[in-house]
């Protein structure tokens, strides 16, 4: 029976400790907490599944920053270039607005059911001690999937418009006049 609890056991901390995990390619410069986007001077990192032309031919696969969105097109700074894109050829994107909070109510969850773990292997009760714990465990793994799916990334066509994404770019009235896109450069 202790052989069992402790398999348990470690299944429930390992779905605990890595339930928020997310690997998503943001570099360090863009991936910023909810706290500090207001006060970035950069624009969001986004994600762009983009169609050229009638046929659908060409599909392009574009990540970098959100430089201006004005009616007809989209200007997003990548690692290689700057690239202008029509909007009506977007097909799908995603804006990450700032970095998931997702992982703190695993851990949160973690360290409430820690008491319980430490009493059951104090105790031997037959797995009581870990039972009165499986609710608080549970609602911190619930808590980081709902997280996970939160207001830290903008999706289009699925929940937003390209319009909503228009204040998270680095300049949210458009292109300014004379602006030279060969001087811009990621943030790493």
């Amino acid at each position: 029976m202790l052989k069992r609890i402790r398999i348990f056991t470690v299944i429930f901390a390992f779905l605990i400790l890595f339930g928020g995990c997310r690997s998503a390619l943001i570099p360090a410069g863009y991936n910023l907490g909810p706290r500090d986007v207001s006060k970035s001077f950069t624009g969001c990192w986004i994600d762009v599944f983009s169609v050229s032309g009638d046929s659908a031919v060409l599909k392009v696969n574009l990540s970098g920053e959100l430089i201006a969105l004005q009616d007809d097109s989209a200007y997003i700074l990548t690692e290689v270039s700057f690239v202008a894109l029509p909007v009506n050829n977007i097909k799908s994107a995603e804006l990450h607005v700032f970095k998931p909070q997702g992982a703190m109510g695993p851990v949160v969850g973690l360290l409430s059911f820690l008491p319980n773990i430490a009493g059951e292997i104090a105790s031997s009760t037959g797995g009581a001690f870990l039972l009165l714990g499986v609710p608080v465990a549970v609602s911190g793994i619930l808590f980081g999937i709902g997280e996970a799916g939160s207001n830290a990334t903008l999706k289009y066509p699925e929940k937003n418009n390209l319009e909503e994404f228009v204040k998270f770019a680095r300049f949210p009235q458009g292109l300014p006049s004379g602006l030279k896109t060969k001087e811009l450069h990621l943030i790493r």
